[in-house]
């Protein structure tokens, strides 16, 4: 079943959140999706404010910072609130 952008976003950042600070590797694994498309992502959640990038004895790793917790948070009550939000992602 293919997944909605919006859903894959979303696994991007609740492995973030839930994992963070993490690799590059790390979220592709966790997220189930390509290098490049995680490199994607990342590269957008940076520009939002969603992620800082940390520096671990020369290997990149990325945080999430304040508003990715709260965005992921307040995501998650809206899509309790609007149940066919879920049907929406599914499609």
């Amino acid at each position: 079943m293919k997944r909605s952008k919006l859903e894959i976003y979303l696994k991007v950042l609740e492995a973030f959140v839930t994992h963070g600070p993490i690799r590059i590797t790390k979220v592709t694994y966790e997220a189930n999706i390509n290098n490049s498309l995680s490199k994607q992502i990342i590269s957008e959640f940076l520009k939002n404010g969603l992620l800082e990038e940390r520096k671990i004895k020369k290997t990149a790793v990325y945080a999430p910072t304040t508003k990715a917790k709260k965005t992921l948070e307040q995501f998650k009550e809206i899509s309790h609130l609007f149940p066919y939000l879920k049907e929406c992602l599914a499609e």
